[in-house]
């Protein structure tokens, strides 16, 4: 039933966009972020935490342009971190309540157009929480920066735990445009979506533990200068923790950990 809902949300949302003015996408430059630190300042893309633990993160947009409606979805690896469904809730970015659909065959598709923000949640694939935004009307869209949308995991293993958006899932921002591909932009495809990581190891490129320039020089190499990046790395290529991971702010730290053993704490 709620897979039901979230069609007849989307495409009765779709039908009613469609007789928006057309213009190219806005998003575009918009990039998406996941804070796994929400009590320090600034997006903090890697923390340390205990087994039962409880984490809170922000998935945070920042250069929204009109934003009407997002889709996004976030990968974590189960085993080490379990979500708590009460903790999946609606950001301040559009600071209207959260509403749920109401099913009324009188109603075009069984939605009720006049509130104002759906905020829909789907935590039934495992290892995968996937949370839909839509305003209604193109009066409400908002820009801007802002936390989208909250996660809350219980911490069962120090394991290195990496949360990720992968290309592989719809991921959508959607301007006030209509509903049209060319108002639909996707933050994954356009290296828009920065990855966090909690107890990983930074510099540890590959995955395997250990921090060697054997194993990690090649992928970092890759990643960073190449962009070919692989889908399951998180933000360890980001060094610096500035968010980016960029030739300028990362090459740098990551030289001096991997070849002087001088490391980021």
């Amino acid at each position: 039933m709620k897979k039901l809902s979230l069609n007849l949300i989307l495409i009765t949302t779709a039908l009613f966009l469609c007789t928006q003015t057309v213009q190219a996408a806005q998003n575009s430059a918009a990039t998406v972020h996941i804070d796994v630190d929400t009590a320090t300042a600034e997006i903090q893309t890697y923390r340390t935490a205990d087994v039962g633990e409880i984490v809170d993160v922000d998935i945070v947009i920042n250069g929204a342009v009109n934003l009407k409606t997002f889709n996004l979805v976030v990968k974590f690896p189960q085993d080490i971190l379990q979500i708590q469904e009460a903790g999946v809730t609606k950001g301040g970015f559009f600071p209207y309540p959260q509403v749920s659909p109401t099913m009324d065959p009188a109603l075009v598709g069984g939605i009720t157009l006049s509130d104002k923000l759906f905020f829909i949640k789907d935590l039934d694939t495992p290892g995968k929480a996937q949370v839909t935004g839509i305003v209604i009307s193109s009066d409400d869209v908002k820009s801007g920066a802002g936390v989208l949308f909250h996660l809350r995991f219980e911490v069962l293993s120090t394991e290195p735990a990496n949360l990720q958006f992968l290309v592989e899932d719809t991921q959508i921002l959607q301007d006030n445009t209509g509903a049209r591909p060319e108002a639909i932009d996707n933050p994954v495809t356009s290296g828009k979506a920065n990855g966090a990581s909690i107890n990983s190891i930074l510099c540890d490129i590959n995955g395997d533990g250990f921090v060697s320039i054997i194993g990690d020089v090649p992928p970092f190499v890759d990643c960073v200068f190449f962009e070919n990046c692989p889908g399951d790395i998180g933000d360890r290529c980001d060094i610096n923790g500035d968010g980016f991971v960029c030739i300028i702010g990362d090459v740098r730290p990551f030289v001096d950990c991997v070849f002087f053993e001088n490391c980021p704490e």
